[in-house]
C-alpha cells in the first residue's frame, strides 16, 4: 500500500507527464487492443 501512495504521489506531482505517456499508450495500444479483439 506505500509503494501505491507513493505512485499517487508522483503522479500528482506530474500529471502532465502521466498525460503524455497516457496519450502515447493510447495512441500506440489503442489499435492494437481493437485488433486483438476481433
Amino acid at each position: 500500500m506505500r509503494q501505491y501512495d507513493d505512485d499517487v504521489a508522483r503522479t500528482q506531482t506530474q500529471p502532465r507527464v502521466l498525460l503524455r505517456i497516457f496519450q502515447v499508450v493510447f495512441s500506440v495500444g489503442g489499435p492494437a487492443i481493437v485488433v486483438a479483439s476481433r
